[in-house]
């Protein structure tokens, strides 16, 4: 075979190279060969995500302007028939008018700057399969390419949820992109507070300190009124308190000031107290001797302890409630801040646990002062001494804030709970060490019986029992119908 010559091959090609060209990029194409209708057809869907909130950035419309001025538009809208739309979704059927043919589901950012761009009709891709899947679309388009806010992604979980009958596992497999159960469950969780405009806007904010969605979810868990979180995070915050302890306190001081009656003179006692003269005639009422008097009703906690009038407000009325609820979206209405303020949304049976849970805590902190162990045993030491080391956080936490409020305890000395478990552990105190592990057992046993996601079961039943037998505890109502 002959040698070639330098600098080149001694074939050459008779015709010439035809390469394969791939463009290295190629940009998604609709499915259909699209129409071109007028702008005012095409109306925006109602279930968008992310609704008003289109652009997180103003420069990013004002690129997306741009780019339809010098290229109009490249790729088609994606829409529904609006009759087919409202087969589905009904409920929103006032949100189009007689004008309106088609309903986004992908392309609601074009449509926005389509008219600053110049633009009055616009190409869509007419694709009705997708009907019945527009809250789907919406997550896979959002999640993908810009990211949702807490509450928008909890909304498109919970419509799924609801709509489709998925599981929260399910959604977070079908999403993926490292999103776990545990996230669909606590952004679908937290949702009510989208309308307390304190702790939306706190959860919203990126400022170091401001309240976290996966904190929001662990105070909403604990107090299950929304009025309620921000005085939560807040008692939280100052008084350095888990959110059991803080939510705790707050339900507290919110059926005391439920009980605490508002004093209303009698007219007959006080010139101050006669109705001004603006007073509506319907607010009062005539007696056979002409009298007037106030049609206004005291709460539901006169009968009880009486009691001096606190300096906070009170809802004494449904009525009122009502109108508190719907003022809570106002930036200029009242301070969600104090719980005292807003309408108690807990139910009797609820007002019973916390009440019986604050009591409990009384009596087992009593016990665990009054605790004394005659003999300190080699093995029970022992076995004191692998329950420390095994507990929770948690209840080490409560353990040791029953112990700090022992006076000359050596507990007082040691703000971090695992920091004095340590120093029990390290010592050779064998009383100090049995105190701390009954302290333990009885907060582990307490905290069980504060978690409201199971039934009380024979571990609670039987904490409860020692209790009344150990202390002389009155059950409430509510705990009396287990013991039976």
């Amino acid at each position: 075979m002959p040698r070639g010559q330098a600098g080149g091959s001694t074939l050459t090609p008779q015709e010439p190279i035809k390469l394969k060209e791939k463009p290295f990029i190629q940009a998604p194409r609709p499915r259909g060969s699209g129409i071109t209708v007028p702008i005012a057809q095409i109306a925006p869907c109602p279930r968008n995500l992310r609704g008003a909130d289109l652009w997180p950035d103003p420069e990013e419309r004002d690129r997306m302007v741009a780019s339809l001025k010098r290229k109009g538009l490249i790729q088609a809208l994606v829409v529904v028939d609006v009759e087919e739309y409202v087969a589905h979704y009904p409920e929103d059927e006032e949100a189009f008018s007689p004008e309106h043919r088609y309903v986004v589901v992908a392309g609601h950012c074009r449509l926005d700057a389509a008219p600053d761009a110049g633009l009055t009709e616009l190409r869509v891709d007419v694709q009705n399969e997708h009907a019945s899947d527009v809250d789907s679309i919406f997550l896979d388009e959002n999640l993908n390419r810009q990211a949702l806010t807490c509450f928008q992604e909890g909304e498109g979980y919970r419509r799924l949820r609801e709509n489709k009958g998925w599981s929260d596992k399910e959604i977070a497999e079908h999403y993926g992109f490292g999103k776990s159960k545990s996230r669909v469950t606590k952004r679908i969780a937290i949702l009510p507070l989208v309308e307390v405009a304190e702790a939306r806007e706190s959860i919203l904010s990126s400022e170091r300190g401001s309240l976290t969605p996966d904190k929001a979810y662990t105070i909403i868990s604990v107090v299950k009124d929304p009025q309620l979180v921000m005085p939560t995070y807040e008692m939280m915050t100052a008084r350095n308190l888990d959110a059991r302890e803080a939510g705790r306190l707050v339900q507290l001081s919110t059926i005391e000031a439920e009980k605490t009656p508002t004093p209303i003179p009698h007219p007959a006692t006080s010139e101050e107290s006669a109705p001004p003269a603006s007073e509506s005639k319907d607010e009062q009422t005539h007696t056979p001797d002409g009298e007037q008097q106030s049609e206004q009703q005291s709460g539901p906690g006169d009968d009880a302890d009486g009691g001096e009038a606190t300096g906070s407000a009170r809802t004494d009325s449904v009525d009122k409630g009502a109108d508190d609820e719907t003022g809570a979206d106002d930036d200029t209405g009242a301070d969600t801040g104090t719980a005292q303020k807003q309408e108690s949304r807990l139910t009797d049976m609820e007002r019973q646990q916390i009440s019986a849970d604050a009591r409990r805590e009384d009596v087992c902190k009593l016990l665990v002062q009054e605790y004394r162990e005659p003999l300190v045993d080699g093995h029970a030491v022992r076995t004191a001494a692998t329950t420390l080391a095994m507990v929770g956080s948690q209840t080490v936490r409560l353990a040791h804030k029953w112990l700090s409020e022992i006076d000359s305890s050596p507990a007082q000395g040691y703000s971090s709970p695992n920091s004095y478990r340590d120093h029990v552990l390290a010592g050779q105190d064998g009383a100090l060490m049995l105190q701390f592990a009954y302290a333990v057992a009885l907060a582990d046993d307490e905290l069980r019986a504060q978690d409201r996601r199971r039934k009380p079961d024979f571990r609670v039943i039987r904490h409860w029992r020692y209790l009344i037998e150990a202390a002389k505890y009155e059950p409430s109502s509510w705990e009396q119908q287990y013991l039976r």
